[in-house]
């Protein structure tokens, strides 16, 4: 297929949506496991580019790509110090979603 127009890239599904997936996740508290919905919003290349771009030594990688990603209240996305404070079992939970949603292939 050659290339032409926008159009032909959205009707390929070239372009990202911008609504959020629900995943389902599990995370074990230390006492029980519980599954909880994440609102995952699927990322663009040129988020996964700014991220990657704005990288230093003082900023998390995986909580930039949390706080881009996971909509909470009224579907703002969760602030980077609350990504930056989440437990690591929780936060390795939701990066696995995240990677899901986005189809990230290792």
């Amino acid at each position: 297929m050659d290339l032409k127009s926008l159009s032909q890239f959205e009707e390929i599904g070239g372009l990202v949506s911008d609504k959020p997936v629900e995943k389902d996740i599990t995370w074990n508290n230390g006492t029980e496991d519980i599954v909880l919905t994440v609102r995952v919003r699927p990322l663009a290349y040129g988020d996964f580019d700014k991220i990657i771009a704005s990288h230093d030594d003082e900023r998390s990688q995986n909580a930039a790509l949390i706080a881009a990603s996971v909509l909470v209240e009224k579907d703002k996305p969760m602030p980077y110090v609350k990504a930056y404070q989440l437990k690591p079992s929780l936060a390795a939970a939701i990066i696995e979603a995240v990677t899901e949603v986005n189809q990230v292939k290792s």
